[in-house]
């Protein structure tokens, strides 16, 4: 995750997770505005039959002067044949 902005950082999981082939997995992200004007951005992923991971992989906080006011996740497979079986948005209680 990063800002693409001039003093772009990148931001890593913490472990990486393995994609295995013909094996489903799910993924999380969510996005929340701060109190103080930063959006707050979070992901995770792990294999179908598995627990959900307790804690994020990758956390990002992005300052109110880079982010933007709209925006969308994109899923992108690069170089990969994928079937997407659904996807849902719900608000933040």
């Amino acid at each position: 995750m990063h800002n693409g902005g001039p003093a772009w950082k990148p931001v890593y999981g913490k472990q990486r997770h393995t994609i295995e082939f013909e094996n489903n997995f799910w993924i999380r992200a969510q996005v929340r505005d701060t109190t103080d004007g930063q959006t707050h951005y979070s992901f995770k992923q792990w294999n179908e039959g598995e627990s959900e991971p307790a804690e994020w992989s990758v956390q990002s906080m992005e300052p109110f002067e880079t982010d933007l006011s709209t925006g969308a996740l994109c899923i992108v497979p690069h170089n990969s044949e994928v079937t997407i079986h659904s996807i849902t948005v719900r608000p933040l209680d």
